[in-house]
């Protein structure tokens, strides 16, 4: 079996971010944040997405 050097291995990575106002439930700002992660990888490789807080009401 080979073992591949850090040279031979390609890293691919999305990030992403989003904001959590006092007033929302996790759940909903994971929720956003997930969406983001999938909108970056979309996007293509290497990419960051931020996801808005929602409007205060």
């Amino acid at each position: 079996m080979l073992s591949p050097t850090a040279a031979e291995i390609e890293w691919n990575w999305a990030k992403s971010a989003s904001p959590v106002c006092s007033e929302e439930r996790i759940d909903a700002a994971l929720s956003r944040a997930d969406a983001a992660l999938y909108a970056a990888k979309r996007a293509g490789r290497n990419r960051v997405c931020l996801e808005r807080p929602l409007s205060p009401k």
